[in-house]
């Protein structure tokens, strides 16, 4: 299902003007590492490498993937300026074992305030993902596995052994994508649980479960949830077709419709698929990437709040300076004052990145052409084409990956002036 949305974002059209955007804040730039470069022992690849960014926190930990062979990926934290690789090829694990030499990592990582991090980690078999997700745990330097294959889900279905997209929160409560199948052995579709701080996994959206608003769950998928446990997510019901998906979100044991296909959106259109979800602290709002029915539309960012969905950065937008919007990359997850930060590809070419405020507004933070105290940035958020995803803190702080002078994808902190 990921890679159905990664395809989603390069799509580039007009829609009519959302929420206009600031003018840029000062920052300096703090290069962390560049590809070519060494991470705790693992060289990363120059050739065809990546950086695909996860979470930067408070303490200033950053929890990132990259390619360390053209076959193996690998799966590195970064804490008090020391690298450490918790996933690569052929490595042992803290447990002893080895992980395979064509191990994959599936975007993105999570990582909570107290460097605690979730992730899926598995081969592709005939095309087809088998990964499972994981619990790092930062204190003592383990892994731990967030489901076992083959035992029961629920009352009649069993895990598959495929679990995807784990999130975790400050509480160390997740939520995850995992793969089933009934008691009998057949295919059943994915569905999403809760996993509390002991362990006990609960089920949230199953397939075969009624919906709020009619419709019936054929798969759902990539949850997200704030510190209070709520959870948003994404199903697909029976009735619709391939790629077609509805947010909802589930809070104390209740499932409630957030943005559905055909809902309207006033003076947009009718929503013909939501991407992806982000939930909140502050005020419990939910950003999602949807697409609509509206003439020339594509992929945009909006807000669920108070009962109503916004248009906050949508293709064809004017932004600063008299920038259009192409498409965005991809935004983070929330701060605690409810804060996002997204990837721009404009329309004239150039790459840039954007906060959106708790009320929506857009300020930009760093444009391709920029000189800034690490030399000329030449892409933002892409560096040659491979890199993706961007950090945000609580302290203002973002990390991503820019192009400095043409030179390799270098992650990097931004850190606003005064902070």
């Amino acid at each position: 299902m990921r890679a159905t949305l990664r395809l989603a974002l390069v799509a580039s059209f007009f829609l009519s003007p959302a929420v206009a955007a600031q003018a840029q804040t000062s920052y300096t730039l703090q290069s962390i590492i560049r590809l070519g470069d060494s991470a705790g022992g693992v060289p990363l690849q120059t050739t065809d490498g990546y950086f695909d960014m996860g979470t930067l926190n408070d303490s200033g930990q950053i929890i990132f993937s990259s390619a360390d062979t053209a076959t193996s990926e690998v799966f590195i934290q970064y804490s008090g300026g020391q690298f450490t690789p918790i996933v690569a090829g052929g490595k042992l694990t803290p447990e002893g074992r080895h992980w395979v030499q064509d191990i994959r990592l599936m975007p993105s990582v999570r990582m909570n305030q107290q460097g605690n991090a979730v992730f899926s980690a598995g081969v592709y078999v005939g095309g087809v993902p088998r990964f499972n997700s994981h619990l790092w745990d930062f204190q003592t330097q383990s892994i731990i596995p967030l489901i076992r294959p083959n035992t029961l889900a629920s009352n009649d279905l069993v895990f598959v052994g495929t679990s995807l997209l784990p999130v975790i929160n400050d509480n160390n409560e997740i939520a995850l994508t995992a793969q089933l199948r009934s008691q009998a052995g057949t295919p059943t579709g994915d569905g999403v649980f809760f996993r509390d701080q002991s362990g006990n996994l609960t089920p949230i959206a199953l397939p075969g479960q009624s919906l709020p608003g009619g419709g019936v769950i054929a798969e759902a998928g990539l949850p997200d949830l704030n510190n209070a446990g709520v959870v948003a997510f994404l199903a697909r019901r029976q009735d619709a077709p391939a790629n077609t998906w509805s947010a909802y979100q589930w809070s104390n044991g209740t499932v409630s419709a957030l943005a559905t296909v055909g809902n309207a959106i006033p003076g947009v259109g009718r929503i013909t698929s939501v991407w992806s979800v982000w939930v909140d602290d502050a005020n419990r709002g939910v950003l999602m990437e949807l697409t609509t029915d509206s003439p020339d539309s594509g992929v945009g960012l909006y807000r669920f709040s108070s009962g109503q969905i916004t248009p906050l950065a949508v293709p064809g937008q004017k932004l600063t300076g008299g920038d259009r919007l192409a498409f965005e990359n991809g935004p983070s997850y929330a701060n605690a004052p409810g804060q996002h930060a997204f990837l721009a590809s404009l329309q004239d070419g150039s790459t840039a990145a954007y906060l959106i405020g708790p009320d929506g507004q857009l300020t930009r933070v760093l444009k391709s052409g920029d000189t800034t105290n690490l030399g000329r940035i030449t892409n933002v958020g892409q560096g040659a084409g491979g890199s993706f995803g961007v950090g945000l803190n609580s302290r203002g702080q973002l990390s991503m990956t820019v192009s400095i002078e043409g030179g390799p994808d270098t992650l990097v902190v931004l850190t606003p002036a005064g902070a």
